[in-house]
């Protein structure tokens, strides 16, 4: 009976560290640390999702590490149409700012943005998200041993943040700080312990910040060439004002001057001799041709600025069709309405 009872136990062990080596393969096979309760369900939850060709291109270009992609199936991200995202990501409190993206219900919706001039925005607003999901499978504890590296590095990018930044609540802080650091800045730009967290998740840093700067490139061009237009037509109109009170103040004296001289003509006597009268005369002239290459330097100058007003306008029109172009709650033409 002794042995009997030696052997059927012996034959459990077996099993059971059968079922243990398995549970492992799997485990490493589908890249999940020990204990990861919630990644061993988000492969399972993630294994029935099928991306779209087009989803499926970007994911592929974001390059994911596999605990990445496997938190990234398991949210099912989809690109959506302005209608279908709209009544995803803007329900409730809406930001002043465009939704390019949004996390909710531990679901991923990006906005199908469909313009070329673009190209990266969507791999970079998936990361985003990303992002957030990971942020959300931490524990409280997890999360606060980034706080002072995630603190830090804000402050040396704030100039480019903080705008974005002062939209969110203290609860949602490191949340979104987290989401922005880690799909706008590389591998150079972050703290040691930053690098290493990040690079669970993308097998580049590098390649995710330049899908962010290639996009972002066209954004400040834009806006770096109406600051130098608005500053250029600025100068000018001041230039024209001071220019024009010359020309003003030059024209009145002359006039006057002129009519004193034409008085004095039609009076007998009004000039000593003829000489006096020709260099009189030939003055006024010279004043005038002065006066006329003043008004045509007025006229060019305001030529130039009128020019330059039309190319800011027209940056402007560039620039609001960029941004309504991420917008998807701007109306488009009926000849873009979407079915």
């Amino acid at each position: 009976m002794q042995n009997t009872r030696t052997k059927s136990g012996s034959v459990g062990a077996i099993v059971a560290l059968i079922i243990t080596l398995v549970l492992i393969g799997v485990m490493a096979y589908l890249g999940i640390a020990f204990g990861g309760l919630t990644a061993i369900s988000d492969a399972i939850k993630g294994s029935r999702y099928q991306p779209g060709a087009e989803m499926a291109r970007v994911i592929e270009n974001d390059q994911f590490t596999k605990a990445g992609e496997r938190i990234l199936r398991a949210t099912y991200p989809e690109l959506e149409s302005a209608s279908d995202f709209n009544q995803h990501c803007y329900s409730g409190a809406e930001r002043e700012s465009s939704v390019l993206g949004c996390y909710s219900s531990d679901r991923i919706y990006v906005y199908d943005i469909d313009n070329a001039e673009l190209d990266g925005i969507k791999e970079t607003v998936l990361a985003h998200e990303l992002l957030h999901a990971v942020w959300n499978r931490m524990s409280s504890k997890e999360q606060k041993t980034l706080y002072a590296d995630l603190e830090s590095t804000y402050k040396a990018h704030s100039n480019e943040m903080s705008e974005h930044m002062t939209q969110y609540s203290q609860d949602e802080y490191y949340d979104e700080l987290h989401s922005i650091i880690g799909s706008q800045l590389s591998e150079s730009d972050m703290t040691d312990a930053l690098q290493k967290h990040y690079a669970k998740y993308f097998t580049s840093q590098d390649l995710i910040a330049n899908y962010y700067n290639s996009y972002n490139a066209k954004f400040k061009a834009l806006e770096q060439k109406a600051e130098e237009l608005s500053a250029q037509i600025e100068q000018h109109k001041a230039e024209i004002e001071a220019l024009t009170n010359q020309y003003n103040a030059t024209y009145e004296t002359l006039v006057a001057d002129v009519e004193d001289f034409n008085a004095r003509a039609n009076r007998p006597n009004g000039f000593y001799s003829r000489a006096q009268f020709d260099a009189e005369r030939n003055q006024l002239i010279a004043r005038q041709e002065s006066l006329d290459r003043m008004y045509d330097q007025l006229t060019t100058l305001i030529d130039t600025t009128n020019s330059l007003i039309e190319q800011y306008n027209n940056n402007a029109i560039q620039i609001g069709d960029l941004y309504d172009s991420v917008n998807s709650r701007v109306e488009k033409p009926s000849s873009m309405i979407e079915e």
